[in-house]
């Protein structure tokens, strides 16, 4: 499991390489962009820069679609639910049957993913 993720290009806002590259790569329109965190990444003496997004589920908004810059092999959704099993339970085989791997705690994506499915349920980031 991992989560998106992309370049600035020359005079755009975090918030908005963060939409694009996530319509590029998922298909999947997002808003609301936030800043969560960001980390030192030393390829070539980059900063990554986490953020969190809001989809509206509208029928359209969520719908994936690889097609864009078909950079990605696979994409989809997973109920927050699983995620956090997979995070606190580590549920095996029955309850995984795909065998999700979730990233390394150490990693971005990871501290991405274990802030949404912590979130209560009333609030925003």
């Amino acid at each position: 499991m991992h989560v998106p993720a992309g370049f600035l290009e020359p005079s755009e806002t975090v918030e908005v390489a963060t939409k694009r590259e996530i319509w590029e790569e998922t298909g999947v329109v997002c808003l609301d962009i936030k800043i969560f965190m960001t980390q030192p990444w030393p390829f070539p003496a980059n900063l990554m820069i986490g953020c969190i997004a809001t989809v509206d589920f509208n029928g359209i908004n969520e719908q994936i679609y690889l097609g864009h810059d078909r950079e990605l092999a696979d994409a989809q959704w997973f109920d927050t639910d699983f995620v956090k099993k997979l995070i606190y339970d580590d549920p095996g085989t029955d309850a995984n049957p795909d065998g999700i791997i979730l990233p390394t705690p150490e990693s971005i994506a990871y501290q991405l993913i274990k802030a949404v499915v912590d979130k209560p349920k009333a609030s925003k980031f």
